[in-house]
């Protein structure tokens, strides 16, 4: 199937990342006075978190004529 999934962090991702994280503890820790419903609320709560850290981590390419398979974060062309 040769498929493959590759993340990174630049400049502009550390600090989103970061704050990310951070709001999420917090969240966290509040949200473990509230005695309804824990096993729901965690598990939505853990994959908000993992897709808002996917979309950070995720690489972006705007070049249309770069191959899928390429293993570079530029384009070349």
């Amino acid at each position: 199937m040769n498929s493959s999934y590759h993340v990174g962090v630049d400049g502009l991702s550390l600090p989103l990342v970061a704050m990310t994280t951070i709001v999420f503890l917090a969240c966290a820790v509040y949200a473990l006075r509230q005695p309804d419903r824990p096993r729901i609320q965690a598990a939505l709560f853990l994959f908000l978190q993992g897709v808002s850290l996917g979309v950070f981590v995720a690489p972006t390419s705007s070049c249309s004529s770069c191959s899928s398979t390429s293993r570079s974060w530029a384009c070349t062309s």
